[in-house]
């Protein structure tokens, strides 16, 4: 077998081992907002349990936790309840859960620290962009996530789980993967 045959046939393997999923908008969700500034627009009490965007894909799956998204997993945050938001003047995100009135986690996230990238549309956290990372993972190159944040016409929280990778296999295949799904967690009361 000549080399040439053998490195066309790892790239159309490469190729097949490769997936792209970007489903849509769920058209059963209220429309998310058109705001001046989405960042400001997040401001918010949310549940941290949701719902999947196509729910009929995930039948007897774990609902999604907004928790998941922000914080560190901790025994302590199983009993979180809700998420809140706020925006300030300093352009940063601060981002509390809470169980009941008992604040149990805070983050933050600061355009100037380059953390939160607010636009007219929506608001955007980039999770990790590096080298693939996973105990386990089988991968062997560069990976990336995000999320993208929008407040719906309902007052809910839209989430947009992007991430995607490529590299090898078992350091044999090449692989290239790239999608998103939409998660909503409605406002808290």
């Amino acid at each position: 077998m000549s080399i040439r045959f053998t490195a066309v046939c790892l790239a159309v393997a490469g190729l097949l081992a490769s997936c792209v999923s970007y489903p849509d908008y769920p058209d059963r969700w209220a429309a998310p907002l058109e705001a001046q500034d989405a960042c400001a627009a997040l401001a918010g009490s949310y549940e941290d349990v949701g719902a999947f965007g196509n729910s009929d894909e995930y039948t007897g799956r774990a609902k999604p936790k907004l928790r998941h998204y922000f914080f560190k997993a901790e025994k302590a945050l199983e009993d979180l309840e809700r998420v809140e938001f706020e925006f300030g003047l300093d352009r940063v995100l601060h981002v509390r859960g809470f169980t009941g009135e008992n604040l149990l986690s805070e983050t933050r996230f600061s355009e100037k620290e380059g953390t939160l990238i607010c636009s007219e549309n929506d608001a955007e956290i980039s999770s990790y962009d590096g080298v693939s990372r996973s105990a386990g993972n089988p991968l062997v190159g560069y990976e990336y996530s995000s999320i993208v944040l929008l407040k719906a016409e309902d007052s809910s929280l839209i989430v947009k789980s992007r991430s995607g990778g490529f590299g090898m296999v078992y350091l044999f295949l090449p692989m290239a993967a790239d999608g998103h799904h939409w998660y909503r967690f409605p406002a808290s009361q």
